[in-house]
């Protein structure tokens, strides 16, 4: 795998419209406040954000705010041009409906994708968050 630097994510970023971010089931502070972050910066650069986590958001975590969540993938928009998956090493953690949404609509085979995908090697969502933040 590649290691991915801040420049390479600008490149990916830079002509995207409509963004996706995926995190995984039963979330956590990480996946949400990663997910949120995320999605509120994409917002703030002109780039359409969407949140979507099988789950709710949990109770405790009812301060964090951004608009666009998704908890089915009946609600997704169309045309989505990038696809963040934040916070999880096994597209198994994102669920069986998220599975096979992305099967459909990514048009690749899902066995394969670990081979195919850049990864930034990081230890937290939350670094990646703060650097983007911080790179561009």
């Amino acid at each position: 795998m590649n290691n991915v630097t801040i420049s390479d994510l600008k490149k990916i970023i830079s002509n995207r419209k409509k963004i996706l971010i995926i995190s995984h089931y039963n979330p956590d502070g990480d996946a949400i406040g990663s997910s949120f972050g995320l999605a509120n910066y994409f917002e703030s650069i002109g780039i359409e954000a969407h949140v979507y986590n099988r789950d709710e958001v949990p109770v405790y975590l009812n301060f964090l705010v951004t608009k666009n969540f998704h908890n089915s993938v009946k609600t997704i928009p169309d045309n989505i041009d990038l696809y963040v998956l934040l916070d999880f090493n096994d597209l198994e953690r994102s669920g069986a409906e998220m599975m096979g949404y992305l099967q459909k609509n990514v048009k690749i085979l899902l066995r394969e994708m670990k081979k195919c995908y850049l990864k930034l090697v990081l230890k937290s969502p939350v670094l990646l968050v703060h650097l983007i933040f911080v790179g561009f």
